[in-house]
């Protein structure tokens, strides 16, 4: 299944320990907009900052699509 995921969507999943599991069996798309807002977001070091940095790095693998 597709999901499309704008920025608290993803932070909030980034936030769940069923994360992984949710990329493994489905698919998740985001906009260049919400790209860009979790750069942002990770150039804090805080909770949030390190979410955005957990999806990020899902980004890079390919694990969400842009």
């Amino acid at each position: 299944m597709k999901c499309a995921a704008d920025t608290g969507a993803l932070l909030s999943l980034a936030c769940s320990a069923y994360f992984s599991s949710l990329l493994e069996e489905h698919t998740l798309l985001t906009t260049k907009e919400v790209h860009q807002e979790l750069l942002e977001f990770a150039q804090y070091n805080d909770f949030l900052g390190q979410q955005a940095q957990k999806v990020l790095k899902h980004i890079q693998d390919k694990k969400i699509t842009v």
